[in-house]
């Protein structure tokens, strides 16, 4: 019998607890949420993972309507989540825990002897490498861009093949046009870069199919990625026989994109984009312009032969050498 921090759950029912994961130096005690809900027939564990860094809210919006919403009787297994688990981070919107200055999408699986963030990561893992069948990680960009939903799919070296086969079918489950598929062998150009840490990485090394979902901009609650979100964990759950009442996804065209990169300026002060999210640039152009309130409009050129904007920085203020733009600089189409 499966037991999700301390609850053995019975079929078609809900549950909703606080897990204690530390205490501050005022005694007070942080907790974070977790809901699961059981439906009446045994099937495969889904877990959903969200906030992993504090600003990203929109998964766990959606993850927490998703579970009011779902009826037992439709479901066959279970769907765990923990909607908000850097909830240091989470106080702050912020990336990061202001206690230990830890990124928590760097930590797992975690340490209990640790810092605070390597605590939570290995309160959650250990549930999560215990239970689950597969895993979504919820994401967003930072509070200061705008970008298009889309997910990504790790190809990371030494794992199981057929894990990684199944993390992309989950991903194309989810049922985006835009769909990252990163061979961590040659990722470069991203921030933060990191291959060793993160929840998806280490859930596929230990044979758990895993992908991310990253749902919009950070800091904010965005209605339109919110709903798309939920309906589109449904189309995973229907992919996984998980669902009785939706029938699974159809075939759709995809844009699978296997090199992206920051694009970043040279200039300073107030950056106006001559682009959004979703455009395709070729033959290269002009993305956007810098003025510091005077007449002169420094242009933001970009010399790549093909370029896919997936974000793009809305907060205007810039340093040199910010990032201006998420873009894919290598894509192929499919229909799956």
């Amino acid at each position: 019998m499966k037991t999700y921090f301390g609850i053995v759950p019975e079929p078609g029912k809900r549950y909703y607890a606080q897990i204690p994961v530390g205490t501050l130096a005022n005694r007070a005690e942080v907790k974070i949420p977790f809901l699961l809900v059981r439906g009446m027939e045994d099937g495969p564990v889904f877990w959903i993972n969200g906030a992993v860094h504090g600003a990203e809210l929109n998964g766990s919006v959606a993850a927490w309507e998703l579970f009011r919403e779902l009826d037992p009787k439709t479901l066959k297994g279970t769907l765990a989540i923990t909607p908000i688990a850097n909830a240091l981070g989470f106080q702050r919107r912020d990336k990061i825990s202001d206690l230990d200055c830890q990124d928590m999408d760097t930590s797992f699986p975690g340490n209990p002897n640790g810092t605070f963030t390597e605590r939570i990561s290995h309160a959650i893992y250990t549930q999560i490498k215990a239970n689950a069948d597969s895993v979504l990680s919820f994401h967003t960009m930072g509070p200061q861009w705008t970008a298009i939903p889309y997910t990504v799919s790790k190809i990371v070296p030494g794992a199981d093949p057929e894990v990684i086969k199944k993390s992309q079918q989950l991903a194309l489950a989810y049922g985006q046009e835009a769909n990252c598929f990163l061979d961590l062998a040659n990722a470069s150009g991203e921030l933060p870069g990191v291959t060793r840490g993160a929840l998806d990485i280490t859930c596929i090394l230990d044979g758990i199919p895993t992908f991310m979902a990253e749902m919009g901009g950070g800091g904010r609650v965005q209605r339109e990625n919110v709903d798309l979100a939920k309906a589109s964990v449904r189309k995973v759950m229907a992919y996984m026989g998980m669902l009785t009442d939706q029938e699974p996804p159809a075939p759709m065209r995809r844009r699978i994109i296997t090199r992206r990169t920051f694009t970043r300026g040279d200039g300073a002060g107030m950056y106006v984009p001559s682009v959004k999210p979703g455009d395709t640039m070729t033959g290269g152009g002009v993305q956007g312009r810098i003025h510091y309130f005077g007449d002169e409009m420094e242009e933001c050129r970009l010399e790549q032969e093909n370029i896919f904007f997936i974000g793009v920085r809305f907060n205007p203020v810039v340093n040199t050498g910010d990032p201006l733009s998420f873009v894919g600089t290598e894509w192929h189409f499919e229909t799956c």
